[in-house]
């Protein structure tokens, strides 16, 4: 609710916060004064723009307590990992909890898949892709993925802003090397953003309708 109040006021003239009367604001707050100050701003005589931080969603790829997942041969460990004992959301606990616990876990399940499959006779064999480093020449497709990202399906998104997005997100995969991999995958993420956000997995300006909204009581 913040950051889509902060969202709109920015849209609309900027949304700004006044911290002039903070007490020893470089002393308690020094690495926010220096980044202001690289900026020419002065939190004692300024306004501070402000505007909403992309956070970062958690899980997604389903695994059991040792991080094994349904694919044999596949471990998912970390933020990518849905393993049940913490929400969407990536907090700090969350990460603290993927790094510690579930890769130790994971590590430790996996190593012992290596030695039975070693003291069986055979051999775990892995399927690499070359990097062909054609990635590197798509740094202007992912930026412009960014800025679609953060435009239409960010904070503030509704069913025309998803559906430019969606037509947007295409063009971009044609105009992408096919042997830019890491580009595709990550277009190809973008486009499943989009298009939970128009089933409305996403709360979206333009839904609910008037209609189907509650009164206040």
């Amino acid at each position: 609710m913040v950051a889509r109040a902060v969202a709109a006021a920015d849209s609309s003239g900027g949304a700004w916060l006044d911290a002039r009367a903070v007490e020893s604001f470089p002393s308690r707050f020094p690495g926010i004064t220096a980044m202001l100050a690289r900026h020419g701003l002065d939190p004692a005589r300024d306004l501070l723009p402000v505007a909403p931080a992309l956070h970062y969603a958690m899980g997604g790829i389903q695994t059991d307590l040792e991080g094994r997942t349904t694919k044999p041969g596949l471990w998912a460990v970390g933020e990518v990992a849905r393993t049940g004992v913490h929400g969407a959301n990536r907090l700090a606990s969350n990460s603290l909890l993927e790094g510690l616990v579930f890769a130790d876990r994971a590590g430790r399940s996996l190593a012992g898949r290596l030695r039975s499959s070693a003291a069986a006779g055979s051999t775990v064999s892995s399927v690499g892709t070359r990097d062909s480093r054609v990635d590197d020449e798509c740094e202007g497709i992912r930026q412009e993925m960014r800025n679609l990202m953060t435009a239409d399906v960010g904070v503030l998104r509704s069913e025309s802003s998803l559906l430019h997005a969606e037509g947007e997100l295409d063009r971009l995969t044609l105009a992408t090397p096919h042997a830019a991999w890491r580009t595709h995958n990550q277009l190809l993420i973008a486009g499943l953003i989009t298009q939970a956000a128009r089933r409305r997995g996403h709360r979206r300006t333009d839904y609910p309708p008037d209609s189907l909204k509650r009164e206040a009581v």
